[in-house]
């Protein structure tokens, strides 16, 4: 009887051994078919997908908007950080009411990478015409869309890949992928960008007195200013990817103690975690569309009053 009993308990626990083996060859298989055709598409499928590459030219770091804000028709429409999120972006051209004649909108860097569709960020913005400038995520994926190498600007300034722009091994570089979806085109309209705008007068407005002051000239840059370097020209891309996320803070202060004729208001982005952020001299907004948050713009306008121009700005957000 005990033999029997023995016989048994050694049966159904090689019956489990036979069964916990036959699942594992059966997840096994299970991963492999689910794996295998990404795999194919990765390394063999893609490559051969790639569109016809073209070298890259020297960087411009400055330019000045080429139409400036002057008449009482028309409106510049700056945007903050679109991390290809098409739909919300097209929302917002939709709510402010954008003129493609009268209208004139500024992209203010990282309009590509994050967001599911930076390539069709990418041809609407071509499409309508919109003008912008390099945040970091664009120099990154030009960085790889030349094997990682150094973008060199016409100042003989340079911006290099670092440890936290390139992934890993174990992680699909989600930016080579874009890069290698660029045309041509893609690549002209992007390195058609500088790092700072010049942007002509633009609204100035003092909260506690509630009151619109006379324009000041506007600047656009991505990552901010760094006030140490004292002037625009003097910039170093690499130094300004160093800056702290609380920069706005110092230059806000310094701007009040230069005289008015050469203060500038910076519009910039890139600090999600801060939200819009609105100060004198600084308008901070990327209100984190990527993240679930918001798509901001700021449309700058001119109206009419006592026979005199006065510039001034709505604040405009949708959800994401």
């Amino acid at each position: 009887m005990s033999r029997d009993y023995q016989t048994i308990e050694s049966e159904l626990i090689d019956e489990t051994t036979n069964y916990q083996s036959s699942f594992k060859k059966i997840k096994y298989i299970i991963f492999s078919i689910l794996t295998i055709p990404f795999i194919i598409y990765l390394f063999i499928i893609l490559p051969t997908q790639e569109t016809e590459r073209i070298n890259l030219p020297r960087l411009n770091k400055f330019d000045k908007l080429s139409k400036p804000l002057t008449k009482t028709n028309e409106r510049l429409i700056i945007i903050g950080d679109v991390h290809g999120s098409l739909k919300p972006l097209k929302n917002l051209i939709e709510k402010v009411e954008f003129n493609n004649e009268m209208d004139q909108v500024i992209l203010l860097g990282d309009y590509l990478s994050k967001g599911p569709d930076s390539i069709g960020v990418l041809d609407y913005a071509m499409e309508n015409g919109f003008k912008g400038i390099l945040g970091n995520h664009e120099l990154s994926i030009l960085a790889k869309y030349q094997g990682s190498k150094n973008l060199y600007f016409q100042d003989d300034d340079l911006y290099n890949l670092t440890k936290k722009t390139i992934d890993g091994p174990k992680k699909i570089d989600k930016e080579i992928m874009i890069a290698k979806k660029l045309t041509p085109e893609h690549i002209n309209y992007i390195t058609s960008m500088p790092i700072f705008l010049e942007l002509g007068l633009v609204s100035s407005f003092t909260n506690h007195e509630n009151k619109w002051n006379s324009p000041i000239n506007g600047i656009a840059s991505h990552l901010g200013i760094n006030i140490d370097k004292k002037t625009i020209e003097n910039q170093k891309i690499m130094d300004q990817l160093q800056l702290n996320k609380y920069w706005f803070k110092d230059y806000n202060n310094y701007e009040k103690t230069i005289d008015k004729k050469h203060r500038n208001i910076i519009f910039y982005g890139h600090y999600a975690g801060l939200g819009l952020n609105l100060n004198k001299y600084s308008k901070g907004l990327d209100s984190g569309c990527v993240y679930g948050g918001e798509l901001t713009a700021m449309v700058i306008y001119i109206e009419k009053e006592h026979d005199e121009l006065v510039y001034k700005h709505d604040v405009v957000s949708v959800k994401c």
